[in-house]
């Protein structure tokens, strides 16, 4: 038996489909909004967290000293008062007080992009340009020790270097640190193009820092995603490919803000930025 469509239900179809369609774009347009204002959130606790000062928990004034082991801060007076002198106390930490003690600590880097974002979160670092010759290894560690043993040759101070991997489910684990060829040989859309093959888009990204002022301690980022089309205008690396877990876009389609809320590179520098803290305190 034959069916047969009126004109009706066919508008009502079209009905529907508008509709449908006009329900997605309130909820893309939704998740933008909504996205921009946990980023705001976060970004407000970060700057609030970096300029508060600590007060003397019994006159309410800046405060300059604490118990170690306690939460308990004093103005000198009242520490003077309480304790008799301040010999037994240390000193409250603040932003800028970690920065006049601290050496100087340079990245090296001669990639503008990388240093930008690095110095948003590290206003105190510098930028030292030293071309270094690179081995060439699997193991992302041995060649970060590699970089800061010959940049002492050529430099005095604190120094880190990064090295950044995209390590592919597909390929078990390849390329990498290695990735920087991948790029400039097969390309992004190459790259792109072997998840589609293995039909596996499953993918690591990895950002390990390692900071020597005579000794050598790594800090390592790690953030899951998956690889998609290349796409986007910011960026650089294979920031058009690769869409973190839990986010709808690529990192080059995000501000430079939202990047460094989540990206590899601010929970490595994070973890560096409590050890400098904690190290020059």
């Amino acid at each position: 038996m034959a069916i047969f469509v009126t004109s009706q239900t066919q508008v009502n179809i079209m009905g529907l489909k508008e509709s449908l369609k006009e329900l997605q774009e309130k909820e893309k347009e939704y998740a933008k909004i909504s996205l921009k204002r946990e980023v705001k959130k976060e970004l407000t606790k970060i700057k609030n967290s970096n300029t508060a000062k600590k007060k003397c928990v019994m006159c309410g004034e800046d405060a300059k000293y604490s118990i170690k082991g306690s939460s308990d801060c004093y103005c000198k007076d009242c520490a003077i008062e309480y304790f008799g002198d301040t010999k037994s106390l240390k000193k409250v930490n603040s932003p800028s007080t970690v920065k006049k003690k601290m050496k100087k600590i340079y990245m090296i880097t001669g990639n503008t992009g990388k240093f930008i974002e690095v110095k948003m979160m590290l206003p105190y670092i510098e930028k030292l340009n030293i071309d270094l010759a690179e081995i060439q290894e699997i193991d992302a560690k041995k060649i970060i020790e590699a970089k800061l043993a010959e940049a002492k040759k050529h430099h005095k101070g604190a120094f880190i270097v990064e090295d950044s991997s995209l390590c592919l489910e597909c390929l078990n684990g390849l390329p990498g640190p290695l990735i920087k060829w991948f790029e400039q040989t097969i390309k992004l859309e190459g790259i792109y193009n072997l998840t589609l093959q293995y039909g596996n888009d499953s993918a690591v990204a990895k950002t390990i820092i390692g900071f020597s002022d005579g000794k050598t301690k790594f800090f390592e980022g790690i953030v899951h995603g998956r690889i998609v089309k290349p796409d986007g205008e910011r960026g650089f690396g294979w920031d058009k490919i690769f869409i973190p877990d839990g986010y709808s876009k690529r990192q080059s389609e995000m501000t430079l803000e939202e990047k460094n809320l989540m990206s590899t590179r601010r929970i490595a520098i994070d973890k560096l930025k409590e050890y400098v803290s904690n190290k020059y305190s």
